[in-house]
């Protein structure tokens, strides 16, 4: 599309001076319709063709000024043509009215691709004010309806997780295809608009994984996902169900997919990859054989683009990390934090570099390291495993905020990419599909998955501090018992040598001599050491530090010369 002859157009019948003849009135009305009509065909093309994303800069300054141009003037209303004159006053005022809707439209989806792409957050409220068009049926009118809400859909795909947003969709449908049948539009742009309002209902249909029943004016109807599976949107949609629902490869899809041809491509085989559990290596060799090789882009467009296709597929490989060390290998929670820590700093390092902060990551591990702690509980290593879960937990919470914030699709396709070849009227056209085989983000889900998670640790993190209490408890009742066993043992045995030394001494007097007397106390004495010794060490707590007590060694010390004394005892005797 030409700007310039656009604004040349618009200048030649709303800014002409005006004959003011009846010949020229009638004149004057076929002109504002053909004017209405080609640029309802031109602005709609350029739309559905994405013409618009390989500048966009220039094409949202262009527009701008092109707005701030259009002005009318005042006609006349006097004379004997005065009525004629005021019908056509009325219809210029209309008409102009319906096309600054429509530049205003176009400058919407411009800015909001522009802000996309730069990853740039709106620091102000957006209120876009529309000229109310007086008219049962007007082509402007119905491209600021119709058209410009389903290419912007196409960008965001955030509206389609809401009841009420899916019903206003249903809507514009249910019109565009009564308007196709009146035959108020060229029939290309019928066909490529039908296409894509059916592609983004298809969008919808998949997140919800059933078919679509409603009711319009009283008349039931259904779609099912099944039936946006064909044709040109074949490929997507048997993407997708790869993607997101992890079907299958064919062994001639997969050999079609293998050959790596395109990026959409790449994306679904490292991602089938990981969910089939192949060599990793293999798949770090797809993922760098990419990035080496898409290092310049041509636009804005398709720079943002290998940003969310390097994020997706270092986020493919962190999720076959996961699903390894935590649910195959079953390793600690330490060995796992030492094995997933770099690996998540790595992809930190990388949404720092492209500005695009996705919560997939953070999800991902959260789902299968928080069973892998309760599991643990009672490891040494489980504080510091809940106090890393629960940064995690904060980054996911901060990055689905900015995801939602900014429309975030996981990955945008090259602009190239995103071209569907399709014929009408047996003219070749093309179709711009901005989302590709992606879907949208179910922000209540999500924001489901992120109440569980908090919920999970807090539970965890009560668990943990009873079990602390109990086990303290516990260890305080083995001490207790090991020093009732101690006290109780060491009575016994000071009683016995008592007993023994006073029962020797009577005896002494009348059969012992003195210094037998002495070594029989003695080795009495060994014995009850001994005694004394292995009352210690069944006293001992159940803990693996015990060898630093040094109460351990004066025992070891003491059983070892009481073992001497008492082979030397019974040496001698």
């Amino acid at each position: 599309m030409n700007i310039e002859d656009l604004l040349s157009s618009y200048q030649t019948v709303y800014l002409q001076k005006l004959p003011l003849t009846e010949e020229g009135i009638k004149e004057r009305f076929k002109e504002i319709e053909t004017f209405k009509l080609s640029t309802f065909e031109s602005l709609s093309l350029f739309l559905l063709r994405g013409e618009y994303v390989q500048d966009l800069k220039q094409w949202l300054y262009d527009f701008v000024k092109f707005r701030n141009s259009t002005r009318q003037d005042t006609l006349p209303y006097k004379g004997a043509l005065g009525f004629k004159l005021e019908q056509l006053s009325r219809e210029l005022t209309v008409s102009r009215k319906g096309f600054f809707n429509t530049l205003i439209g176009v400058q919407r989806l411009l800015t909001i691709v522009e802000g996309k792409i730069r990853n740039s957050q709106p620091s102000e409220l957006n209120v876009v004010w529309l000229n109310k068009i007086e008219s049962e049926w007007d082509l402007f009118s119905f491209f600021s309806e119709v058209v410009i809400p389903i290419c912007i859909q196409d960008h965001i795909l955030t509206l389609l997780t809401e009841s009420e947003e899916i019903n206003k969709l249903i809507v514009l449908y249910e019109r565009l295809k009564k308007t196709i049948e009146e035959k108020y539009i060229p029939p290309e742009v019928a066909e490529l608009l039908k296409l894509k309002y059916e592609f983004v209902i298809y969008k919808y249909l998949a997140l919800k994984g059933r078919p679509l029943n409603y009711s319009f004016n009283f008349e039931r109807n259904s779609i099912d996902v099944n039936d946006f599976g064909v044709g040109l949107l074949a490929d997507y949609a048997s993407f997708f169900r790869v993607v997101y629902l992890e079907d299958d490869l064919d062994k001639n899809k997969k050999r079609e997919v293998e050959k790596l041809d395109t990026v959409a491509k790449l994306s679904v085989l490292v991602k089938y990859y990981s969910t089939r559990r192949i060599d990793r290596k293999k798949l770090t060799k797809l993922i760098d054989g990419y990035v080496n090789a898409h290092t310049e882009q041509e636009s804005d467009f398709d720079d943002y683009a290998r940003k969310t296709v390097r994020n997706f597929l270092y986020n493919c490989r962190f999720s076959y990390d996961v699903k390894s060390i935590i649910k195959e290998q079953k390793l600690s929670l330490g060995k796992v934090l030492h094995a997933l820590k770099p690996e998540l700093e790595k992809i930190e390092a990388l949404q720092r570099e492209t500005e695009i902060w996705n919560y997939f990551p953070y999800k991902k591990f959260l789902e299968y390291f928080i069973p892998h702690i309760e599991q643990r509980l009672d490891s040494i290593e489980a504080f510091e495993a809940m106090k890393f879960a629960n940064e995690c937990l904060e980054k996911f919470e901060r990055c689905l905020r900015w995801c939602n914030e900014h429309s975030f699709l996981p990955i945008q396709l090259p602009f190239q990419e995103c071209l569907l070849p399709i014929a009408v009227a047996n003219e070749e056209h093309v179709l711009f599909i901005a989302s590709g085989f992606v879907r949208p983000h179910d922000q209540q889900k999500l924001k489901q998955d992120l109440e569980e998670f908090r919920i999970k640790l807090l539970s965890l993190r009560e668990r943990y501090n009873t079990l602390k209490v109990i086990t303290k408890a516990q260890e305080a009742a083995i001490a207790l018992k090991g020093k009732m066993i101690s006290l109780g043992g060491g009575g016994i045995a000071v009683l016995i040598f008592l007993l023994t030394t006073v029962n020797t001494l009577n005896a002494s007097r009348k059969e012992i001599a003195l210094g037998e007397m002495f070594s029989l106390i003695g080795g009495i004495g060994v014995l009850l050491l001994l005694f004394l010794s292995a009352v210690y060490f069944i006293a001992l707590p159940p803990k693996k530090s015990f060898y630093r007590d040094l109460r351990f060694w004066f025992f070891a010390t003491l059983s070892l010369f009481s073992i001497v004394l008492f082979l030397y005892f019974l040496y001698r005797f």
